[in-house]
């Protein structure tokens, strides 16, 4: 295929551009980077993009060589691939120029922020963006807008303060950016410059931005530097940082860095003091500011001993937040040893621990288990095969002092067939924190049975409010309310107990917050045989609601007062669940997403599917749950470690309230070891 490939210099740069007069949009385009010399110096594989820019920095004479393919058959046929090389051009960097600052943003090692869109999207988005459909945040339908007349101010969408967040951090220049970063073309690049200044407008007028919370608020203002050091890095390496822009950014930069240094605007005991903190650290670095440096690290490493307990357990309630605030400090300690700070291993060895309660919080199929605002994808079955494994051989792991206890069958061939449970009861803050105390989850053969309904988002609205509740979790609610999770009442919850037997764990929680109720669950764990204890005193009548919610392929194919039978999706199991206890009478509720309340699940922020919701009832100044749950093969099988026996042969024993079944005996009523006193 015929074509012309012209270079030409710029400032700290060389730009190649290309004409294929029969090009069409299968046409892609490869350049190498030469140097007269040297050879060789850098490749760009294949891109849309007809023209490409390679940054500058040493003096050398310098072409491009320009691959084209494309098929002359269609794209199920051959491809073919012509290549050209441009003239050679001589290249002097200017005085005191900006060319070699690409090398020191390599040098520095600065990570790329946090995506907040998919790879596959950055392209689309961009261009949604620059044609008038304002993107901040992936699960936010876009804003239609006009640059020249955007209101920062906006309240967009239903979550208008996740709305305000992004686009106070800029993230819009981050997918410009990055989809610079996959297309080589320029114009996504001008256009975040643009923003940029639009947005600097704003927030320099008091009169527009002086009410906002959002503009400097501590998170926003973290995210914005790191989008506004990967703009200025992508611009670095496309040599499209000029003196004018590098003052103009730099001078931004420094603001930031003043503020994010200052203790008055800092936010203590929480992840988004520790965002601040790296924002710094990478400001210090970037902008020679030993004194940021030193005071970030110091501010981190209290924020280290608030953020895990001495079990080394993320204290913030969600595993999903666990899991960001150990890479961050992960990021925060690579970055230091990059460069040469000691803190920097120190950091990297504390979060290799503190990783494995994240590991035990990832359910069978290699997702995080959805656990306070934690998050997952709405229709994912299954997460990397990496993160399905099996991590270590161990069945169970508790952790009394943080209030959670798991359990994995690591049994057969393939790990996210395993059985998985956890049970949760207490906190010592409130952030992230439902009033999911007591509460169970249940992940078997490859399928969620037993679900944590999810957070929604952070909108306050009655959707918002029954995530939050204890309604919306697998335990017991008093008069179908919640309960408070204030910091004042952190002792009226929590773990009273465990002990691990040979063939099955005894684990006893409680909940005292409901005024005038005292619950007590003793939860019993024999591998696919799941006991409760649930026992209720209280001072005056009340309905007590024991409650299971079923994940989304869960079918209910038997319901009674006394036993429901729940059908596994396609897997060939079946989860039975049998009453024993005082009488108690059923309720199974398919949700209606129109109504917040029962038999509703949210994966994820702005999302809702309907569910089933199975409600037992117990009236009286209290009462006792006995309840066995068994997942059951074709043939009424309960694997029970490493033998089986018939699911119709679990027996119940009201005198001595004792489970049999095969040769397993569960005693309910025994003595457990009592764990430490809980920390803060």
């Amino acid at each position: 295929m015929e074509f012309t490939a012209v270079s030409r210099l710029e400032p700290a740069a060389l730009v190649v551009e290309v004409t294929v007069p029969e090009g069409d949009e299968t046409t892609r385009y490869a350049y190498y980077l030469l140097e007269k010399a040297r050879g060789v110096l850098k490749k760009q594989f294949y891109l849309k993009a007809n023209t490409y820019t390679f940054p500058l920095s040493d003096p050398g004479t310098y072409a491009v060589r320009v691959f084209v393919r494309h098929w002359p058959d269609g794209p199920d046929g051959a491809y073919v691939t012509t290549l050209k090389e441009t003239d050679w051009v001589l290249f002097r960097p200017a005085e005191g120029s900006h060319t070699a600052l690409h090398s020191r943003f390599e040098r520095w090692g600065l990570p790329a922020p946090k995506p907040y869109f998919w790879a596959q999207e950055a392209e689309s988005r961009a261009r949604d963006i620059m044609d008038g459909r304002l993107w901040v945040f992936r699960s936010i339908e876009p804003m239609p807008y006009r640059l020249e007349t955007l209101d920062f101010n906006v309240k967009w969408s239903k979550f208008p303060n996740t709305f305000q967040l992004y686009l106070q951090a800029l993230t819009p220049v981050q997918v410009l950016a990055n989809a610079y970063e996959r297309t080589g073309e320029r114009a996504f690049l001008d256009y975040a410059r643009r923003f940029i200044q639009s947005w600097v407008q704003y927030s320099s007028d008091p009169s527009k931005s002086r009410n906002n919370p959002y503009v400097y608020g501590d998170h926003a203002a973290a995210l914005r530097v790191e989008n506004l050091l990967y703009f200025c890095g992508v611009c670095s390496k496309a040599g499209m940082l000029s003196d004018a822009l590098h003052g103009d950014l730099s001078g931004l930069l420094e603001e930031h860095g003043s503020w994010l240094n200052d203790d008055a605007h800092y936010t203590r005991r929480h992840n988004h003091g520790i965002m601040q903190d790296q924002a710094l650290l990478h400001l210090g670095v970037v902008l020679e500011r030993k004194d940021w440096v030193e005071h970030a690290k110091a501010r981190l490493l209290l924020q280290e001993q608030w953020a895990f307990n001495s079990e080394l357990v993320h204290t913030e309630n969600s595993p999903g937040y666990a899991d960001m605030v150990v890479e961050l400090f992960r990021d925060i300690g690579i970055f230091l040893s990059r460069n040469g700070d000691p803190m920097g291993e120190k950091l990297q060895d504390d979060m290799a621990r503190a990783r494995e309660f994240g590991l035990w919080a990832r359910k069978p199929n290699g997702i995080v288990a959805q656990v306070g605002d934690t998050g997952n994808l709405p229709g994912q079955l299954y997460g990397a095969a990496e993160k399905m494994r099996r991590h270590t051989p161990e069945e169970h792991r508790i952790y009394p002092q943080s209030g959670y206890y798991f359990y994995r069958s690591n049994r057969g061939d393939a790990p996210q067939q395993d059985t998985w449970k956890l049970l949760k009861a207490g906190y010592v803050q409130t952030t992230h924190k439902h009033a999911d105390d007591c509460s169970f989850l249940l992940y078997s053969k490859g399928h969620e049975i037993f679900v944590d309904c999810g957070m929604y988002g952070y909108a306050n609205d009655a959707f918002r409010a029954y995530f939050l509740s204890a309604k919306a979790h697998n335990t017991v609610v008093v008069d179908d309310r919640s309960y408070s999770c204030s910091a004042r009442h952190t002792d009226r919850v929590g773990m009273q107990g465990y002990r691990f037997h040979t063939d099955y764990d005894h684990i006893r929680v409680f909940n005292r917050a409901y005024r005038g109720v005292r619950f007590q669950r003793d939860f019993f764990s024999a591998d696919d045989l799941t006991i409760l204890m649930d026992t209720l005193k209280g001072m005056w009548n009340h309905t007590y609601s024991q409650l299971f919610h079923l994940g989304e392929e869960m079918e209910v194919v038997l319901s009674t007062d006394r036993e429901v039978v729940v059908r596994v999706a396609d897997s060939g199991y079946q989860v039975r669940l049998r009453q024993y206890g005082d009488p108690v009478r059923l309720e199974v509720i398919h949700g209606d997403t129109a109504v917040p309340g029962y038999g509703l699940i949210s994966r994820r922020t702005n999302h809702l599917d309907a569910i089933t919701t199975l409600k037992f009832d117990l009236s009286g100044r209290g009462g006792v749950f006995f309840t066995a749950i068994t997942i059951e093969d074709g043939d009424g099988l309960v694997r029970l470690g490493d033998s089986k026996a018939p699911s119709g042969g679990l027996r119940f024993d009201p005198r001595t309230h004792t489970f049999t079944i095969g040769e397993l005996t569960i005693p309910c009523g025994q003595a457990l070891t009592e764990p430490k006193e809980k920390e803060r």
